[in-house]
């Protein structure tokens, strides 16, 4: 009796006979159960593994999803409040030790330093908008850490909203459980690219 399951996209999920998910899954196939294998794609990138809920009890299936989904939440609210310039709440996503690191700045930017240090980022932008995503996390307990990609436009005049700086890159995080929910301990941003006219962040001196 198998002991895992397949996740065919495109295709259909069988589960194992009995509905259970016990047992080590393989990488999942891509493609539709009836393809030939090289028809498949087949790549480190795209495997999908059940492990980190299939060796678990329901309960705790059920906290990992919620902690996942908190974490998601956090990191969506924080790229949100940049863009609508709440420098509180983007700083409330942080616990008291909390960092950002960014490429741009000399040193690293602390938990009662945010708010003002990330609205001198973005003085100089009438508009941004951060596009967050491909979120991959794991969970150890009351710690966490995660990785997850950003897309951000900087308009410096709405009046000229052709122009606009566009980086992209991902961010390292980690998170510690607190008494109010999950929050950031460290968020490291690291650049992959950039487009249109320079990204020239305000803030930058110290």
């Amino acid at each position: 009796m198998p002991d895992h399951a397949e996740l065919f996209i495109g295709g259909t999920w069988q589960p194992p006979a009995g509905g259970s998910l016990g047992g080590t899954p393989p990488a999942a196939k891509l493609g539709r159960p009836d393809d030939p294998p090289g028809n498949r794609l087949r790549s480190n990138s795209l495997r999908v593994s059940m492990s980190s809920i299939s060796m678990r009890t329901e309960a705790e299936q059920l906290r990992w999803l919620v902690d996942r989904a908190e974490i998601t939440d956090l990191l969506t609210r924080f790229a949100q409040a940049a863009d609508d310039r709440d420098f509180t709440t983007l700083a409330a996503c942080f616990a008291a030790d909390g960092v950002i690191v960014a490429p741009f700045r000399h040193n690293h930017i602390k938990q009662d330093e945010i708010a003002t240090a990330v609205e001198e980022i973005l003085e100089p932008f009438e508009v941004t908008q951060h596009f967050v995503g491909r979120f991959i996390i794991d969970i150890d307990g009351d710690q966490a850490t995660a990785r997850h990609t950003v897309i951000a436009t900087h308009v410096p005049r709405t009046a000229e909203s052709g122009r606009h700086a566009d980086i992209g890159g991902t961010y390292y995080t980690s998170f510690r459980r607190l008494a109010e929910g999950w929050r950031l301990t460290s968020l490291d941003l690291r650049f992959a690219f950039s487009d249109g006219i320079p990204f020239a962040p305000g803030g930058t001196t110290d």
